[in-house]
């Protein structure tokens, strides 16, 4: 079995997932096969031939109409005169009559005119129930005025004539849609997709727009992380009803946690050369830094923190060793657990500098001695270590010092702090648009555990970006690494970078809800939370001047809401009462006659418990 990819296949993943929403440009496309019949409406004046058009429900009208300025296409009108919750009962659908190999890459352009207030959804998806989508997205703008969408995808698997189709879903809004100069070409998987030009992100693999799957993840989150609870209140032995019993939710059972920069906590390293590219983001706004701390060690939120920085090798080296044992009894005082990453990232960007010099041997030992004295350091304060991060991809280190040091790392983790969970982290495997990275990491972590890794979970980074990887295709690959390695997940570093703080928030959402339905995540930890201090400048959860983005206040109402139970209910004839509640620690009250009664239970899981409480007589 080869576990290490080769570099230029490294290479070749890499470009495919290069498809960023980008602004159009005028250029040539390479040669590639033409697949769509009739795209530009001209074989015929009064019926669009290849096509179907279906209206079920009598909602809207399909029209033909000549040419306008800017395309000798005729334009194809439909005007949606009534709304449906199925928005595919009026659709524009072609089959694509060719067969199509996996590994192509799929361009798909149209031009587009709609009317304002209305939207409409274009897929790429299988003709056969449950119509599983390769590309979808959704449009609804810029209205009034002809706008050309062009999107790719790779396709990820040997497909038959016939078996896919191109389709339109229109029923969503009412309104009217033009569209005129349609298709679709099939470029050879040899032919980097950095060479096909587009504007339009997709989502790649389902649709964020699925309200059927929305409702199914929902009602999968509520069977895998609720539990009843059953109260039984007596009082002199005997059964009391119309006792007043309230649950109210202490802690969480799942863990939800969020990525720290150390500097922005200690004001002394802030002001370390190491912390000027993070200064220099933070000009005018560091006023908020109180702010920023009040919020983030806010336990009503997050009960982890993940030390994006303090503990790698290079900074470890550099400040951390100094600053970083304060920092994390600091948080342990306040009742967090901590994570560590990484212990071992094979790029020589996280080791320091003197490592490049370093012969094998020497290179090896000083690597080794790292791990030891890392590890030895925070026993029984580091709950949970990313052993390795990105070993699909980057392989410097191990390229000098031997695949085995992979191996070694867990070994020495483990012989240091025997109780800590130790991680295989990886960085591509959910938000590559192709999913071949998801086989290479279950087989990567199979060879870990035959060389006698103690690996105890794996580590998934879900840091989205254009094109977004649908939930229903993150739905797969949690259950195909969980199935193929038989470990518990854990989500170490999830944000998502989009051009709208509301699809922000949507997208958000949704991943939280697939994470939180799928029974083998144990614990999500979000990345930087604010705008001022990450790269990018749009993946937080605050804004620069630190107000509430839709995604925080989003993720505020899920933790202290909707997914935390505080409930009230009266005793029956028998006694009892009965709570269904999000797994986790409760205090429960018991209040009669002005007396009351407390007692403390946990939901640890779906089979919930019982609890017996005695009023005084």
């Amino acid at each position: 079995m080869r576990t290490i990819p080769e570099p230029l296949r490294r290479i070749a993943w890499m470009l495919m997932g290069l498809s960023l929403c980008v602004g159009s440009r005028a250029a040539d496309l390479p040669e590639g096969r033409s697949i769509l019949r009739n795209g530009d409406f001209c074989e015929d004046a009064e019926h669009p031939v290849g096509w179907v058009t279906r209206d079920s429900g009598n909602l809207g009208r399909f029209s033909l109409l000549p040419p306008e300025a800017g395309s000798k296409s005729r334009v194809l009108s439909c005007e949606v005169t009534q709304t449906s919750a199925q928005p595919w009962t009026m659709e524009l659908r072609q089959a694509l009559t060719l067969a199509l190999a996996k590994g192509e890459t799929l361009y798909v352009a149209f031009e587009y005119k709609i009317t304002a207030g209305y939207a409409f959804n274009c897929y790429w998806q299988q003709d056969s129930d449950p119509w599983p989508k390769f590309l979808s997205v959704r449009l609804d703008d810029p209205v009034d005025q002809w706008h050309k969408c062009t999107m790719k995808v790779t396709v990820p698997e040997h497909l038959q004539p016939r078996s896919t189709s191109i389709s339109f879903h229109l029923a969503e809004k009412t309104g009217t849609l033009k569209l005129r100069d349609l298709e679709i070409r099939a470029f050879p998987a040899h032919i980097a997709t950095d060479l096909i030009p587009t504007n339009t992100a997709p989502a790649i693999g389902g649709d964020y727009n699925d309200n059927t799957w929305r409702d199914d993840a929902l009602a999968r989150l509520k069977k895998v992380r609720t539990a009843p609870l059953k109260v039984l209140v007596r009082r002199g032995g005997q059964p009391v009803e119309g006792a007043v019993v309230t649950a109210r939710q202490r802690s969480r059972g799942f863990s939800f946690g969020v990525t720290l920069l150390l500097p922005l906590l200690d004001e002394t390293v802030l002001q370390l050369p190491d912390s000027e590219a993070l200064r220099e983001r933070l000009q005018g706004t560091t006023e908020k830094l109180g702010k920023y701390r009040e919020t983030v060690l806010d336990k009503t939120l997050f009960d982890t923190v993940s030390l994006a920085d303090a503990l790698t090798w290079k900074a470890a080296v550099a400040w951390g060793n100094a600053a970083a044992p304060a920092a994390i009894d600091g948080l342990i005082g306040l009742g967090f657990q901590v994570r560590g990453n990484a212990l071992y990232c094979p790029s020589f960007r996280f080791a320091p500098p003197e490592a490049r010099t370093l012969g094998k041997d020497a290179l090896k030992q000083a690597f080794e001695n790292f791990v030891h004295t890392q590890v030895a350091t925070y026993k029984g304060k580091v709950v949970e270590w990313d052993v390795l991060q990105a070993p699909l991809t980057y392989e410097e280190i191990y390229g000098v010092i031997g695949e085995d040091s992979l191996v070694n790392a867990f070994k020495i983790a483990e012989q240091e702090d025997p109780a800590a969970m130790l991680v295989c982290n990886a960085d591509q495997a959910l938000t590559d648009t192709s999913d071949e990275r998801v086989q290479e990491l279950i087989e990567f972590v199979k060879w870990l555990r035959s060389g006698g890794a103690r690996v105890d979970a794996v580590g998934l980074e879900a840091e989205l970006k254009p094109p977004f990887v649908a939930p229903q295709a993150i739905e797969q690959r949690l259950a195909k690494i969980a199935e193929g390695t038989g470990l518990p997940i854990v989500i170490t570093s999830l944000s998502v970078d989009a051009p709208k703080e509301d699809i922000q928030a949507s997208t958000l959402k949704d991943l939280l809800t697939a994470f939180y339905a799928n029974p083998a995540v144990r614990r999500v930890v979000f990345s930087e939370v604010w705008d001022a201090a990450t790269p990018f400048g749009r993946t937080g959860l605050f804004r620069r001047n630190f107000a509430i983005k839709p995604a925080g206040q989003m993720l505020r109402t899920l933790l202290t809401q909707e997914w935390c139970t505080n409930e009230t209910a009266k005793t029956d004839a028998q006694g009892t009462a009965a709570i269904t509640g999000f797994q986790g620690a409760y205090e429960v009250t018991v209040e009669l006659d002005g007396k009351q009664v407390k007692k403390e239970v946990t939901l640890a899981d779906a089979t919930g418990a019982a609890l017996t409480l005695d009023l005084p007589e």
